[in-house]
């Protein structure tokens, strides 16, 4: 029987199960700065531009779209480097990084703030709070509300217990679209938290600029890739990379599309009514009869699919499913860090069904939270087999129409 995890030293406070956790834990002001966008076409300044004007390999010029898009990739590396430096109480340093106000080539910029990002106080940054707006990313812990046209929403993401002590994990709400994803930054590669921030940021810049789901998915994919490609502490053999579960909603219609193994849901009275397949090695080997449970759960951990490692194109790499919703049904997106606490032997998710049924979608939320981090605290699922110390992410949309 698996040992129970010794509590880290004053993890009862922090973890206390009323209030939530993450509504009253210490850290930054929840105006923390959250605000990294991708720059359009028109404020990218000049100079950035022609920094892309021809390849450096070849010396051929280059389309303007892509110098636009290799200098929007750029310019989001900086603007996060910069965020963090003055998040870090390290203005001085986010001054030199600012493209105004001195006349330090590009080239030093990214120099110096990659150096920076790789200083140790920098790297190990404790995850910083976010309470407002429609995400979080990039190392950051949170709980956010909000309304949309044809229902409401709850989330929260936390670092979780007896894990890294960053989040990898990022969520994100667009209203004007009614698009929700969740994301799950590829623990074991590096700059996993790296590559879900991008995708947020460029997935929300995609939709806003109307693309249609799919493709503002593979927008935001190319976008890991380019950064991948600018940065060689990112890729080799182990390329960052992230899960991606979305979900759109137009009227009663629910559309999803989905990389990897983090999950969606539909409950409805309860019941589990649709849910999307996850892409890992021993689910996708059980689905074809080759593997058993017990090699599946072994499996499980592996990834057969993601953004990030490689192209993406749609009608290929992501899964996609339509679904009528009715009013009172529940949408449930899920890391894994929150569905592998709840998978039963055969990986269904019928208990999660059922806590996430009860109460508002908050009171859910709540009560996901402590039922994993209890578990995880234990260190043994309800049937016998060991919990899973992750980052936790979940998200809750109930429908109104």
């Amino acid at each position: 029987m698996p040992q129970k995890i010794p509590e880290a030293q004053g993890e009862k406070k922090l973890y206390s199960k009323v209030p939530f956790p993450l509504a009253k834990s210490q850290g930054p002001s929840p105006r923390s700065l959250n605000c990294v966008f991708v720059r359009a076409p028109q404020k990218i300044p000049r100079r950035v531009l022609h920094y892309f004007k021809m390849d450096v390999k070849t010396g051929v010029p280059l389309p303007e779209a892509k110098q636009t898009f290799m200098a929007q990739v750029l310019l989001h590396e900086l603007e996060e480097g910069t965020r963090i430096l003055e998040r870090s109480g390290r203005s001085e340093q986010a001054r030199l990084l600012k493209l105004t106000g001195h006349k330090m080539h590009l080239t030093n910029q990214v120099q110096l703030m990659r150096e920076w990002m790789e200083e140790q106080s920098i790297r190990e940054r404790p995850p910083e709070r976010i309470t407002k707006g429609n995400k979080i990313r990039n190392n950051q812990n949170g709980e956010i509300e909000m309304v949309l046209r044809e229902g409401r929403v709850a989330a929260f993401t936390s670092h979780g217990l007896f894990y890294k002590d960053r989040n990898e994990d990022a969520l994100l709400i667009v209203p004007e679209r009614r698009v929700m994803a969740v994301l799950d930054g590829m623990g074991g590669h590096i700059g996993g938290n790296i590559a879900s921030g991008i995708v947020v940021d460029f997935l929300e810049y995609g939709l806003k600029t109307g693309m249609s789901l799919e493709r503002a998915i593979e927008f935001a994919n190319e976008a890991v890739l380019q950064r991948t490609r600018n940065d060689p502490r990112l890729g080799g053999m182990h390329a960052m990379g992230t899960t991606l579960v979305s979900a759109e909603i137009k009227g009663n219609t629910l559309k999803t599309v989905h990389s990897g193994d983090s999950k969606l849901l539909v409950i409805r009275q309860g019941k589990i009514v649709h849910e999307s397949e996850d892409h890992t090695n021993g689910q996708d080997l059980l689905r074809e009869g080759l593997v058993d449970l017990e090699m599946a759960h072994a499996l499980n951990h592996i990834l057969s699919r993601s953004l990030g490692c490689d192209s993406i194109f749609a009608n290929r790499d992501l899964n996609r499913s339509e679904i009528t919703l009715m009013k009172g049904d529940r949408v449930v997106m899920a890391s894994d860090g929150i569905t592998d606490n709840f998978f039963s032997k055969d990986f269904s998710l019928g208990e999660l069904a059922q806590l996430a049924s009860q109460g508002s979608p908050e009171q859910a939320l709540h009560l996901l939270y402590n039922t994993t981090t209890d578990r995880i605290r234990k260190g043994i699922l309800p049937d016998g087999r060991p919990a899973k110390a992750d980052n936790l992410t979940l998200m809750i949309y109930e429908h109104g129409v």
